[in-house]
């Protein structure tokens, strides 16, 4: 819809209309719920994987030695600093970096699923936070409250070799928006108590 100026000049505007955005509040049909867990999420997931935690690992197990991490702890501390690290290098080059690339690596799925490309770059802004865990609900779901802001939040587990975090316990991890204000962790949660 053109728009006038103070110089009798002619804006044009794209239609709101047509802009997909995604909105964690609400709902998603299953189709949707099914092409973001499977085909962004798991994914990314792997993308990531296979790209950057080779050079992490040498890393890790100079730490994992000099600190004797216990060994059940290892591959979560290993996840959790892998997102940190993506996480990191977002904030260092907002357009060069893991979540861009795969973006572009996947342009056309990413064009005839706008809304999940909507719902990915949500993925830059998530950080590693630490969560006093509440009581569980369901077979995959529990409450957890950010302990920095107090907020509630319900979380379910996408993949069935999540383990569930022990109710009563503080937990890290990093948390990504899903649909009906739920949320889900990007990797495993650690335990600390």
């Amino acid at each position: 819809m053109p728009d006038k100026n103070e110089k009798d000049g002619i804006r044009f505007s794209q239609s709101r209309a047509r802009t997909v955005k995604f909105r964690h509040n609400k709902g998603m049909s299953e189709e949707l719920r099914g092409e973001l867990l499977t085909n962004v999420y798991l994914k990314f997931v792997k993308y990531a994987y296979e790209k950057y935690l080779p050079d992490l690992i040498p890393a890790f197990e100079e730490f994992a030695n000099d600190y004797q991490v216990p060994f059940h702890k290892q591959d979560p501390i290993v996840e959790n600093l892998l997102w940190w690290r993506l996480a990191y290098e977002v904030k260092l080059n907002p357009s060069f970096n893991c979540f861009q690339d795969f973006v572009n690596e996947n342009k056309r799925y990413f064009q005839k699923w706008p809304i999940l490309k909507s719902w990915f770059q949500e993925w830059r802004t998530v950080m590693p936070k630490y969560y006093f865990i509440g009581n569980q609900f369901g077979a995959n779901a529990f409450v957890a409250v950010d302990i920095e802001t107090e907020k509630t939040l319900e979380i379910f587990l996408p993949l069935p070799t999540f383990p569930t975090p022990k109710p009563g316990s503080i937990a890290v991890s990093t948390l990504l928006p899903f649909c009906d204000s739920l949320y889900f962790p990007m990797d495993c949660f650690i335990n600390s108590i």
